[in-house]
């Protein structure tokens, strides 16, 4: 096997509106998988009678979440603004518990 490397343009080999579709699509459902986990950590009830292993596992999962979410925002952030494009891309933010707010004990 050779070790060969070879380099072409990203632009070439997709379709860049199809891309952002695809993008701005999965962009959406993480931030509501962020919100509706954000909602659940944020309740005083659940962090109360939760197992605190079911806590970390709640928060462990919005940290995956919100690196999923920054991934899709570099990947469309790589591909530029279109011309053409008459969506705009979401910039919502979503506000995520710390790791220290997720780490303590009930």
């Amino acid at each position: 096997m050779l070790g060969l490397e070879l380099f072409l343009p990203q632009n070439a080999l997709l379709d860049r509106a199809r891309e952002m579709e695809r993008l701005g699509r999965q962009e959406r459902v993480l931030l509501k998988d962020c919100a509706l986990l954000q909602q659940r950590l944020d309740s005083p009830a659940f962090r109360d009678r939760a197992p605190q292993e079911v806590v970390q596992q709640a928060c462990d999962k919005l940290a995956e979440f919100s690196e999923q979410l920054a991934g899709v925002r570099r990947a469309m952030e790589a591909l530029g603004p279109a011309e053409d494009n008459a969506e705009s891309i979401l910039e919502e933010e979503v506000e995520v518990v710390s790791t220290d707010d997720c780490g303590t004990s009930k």
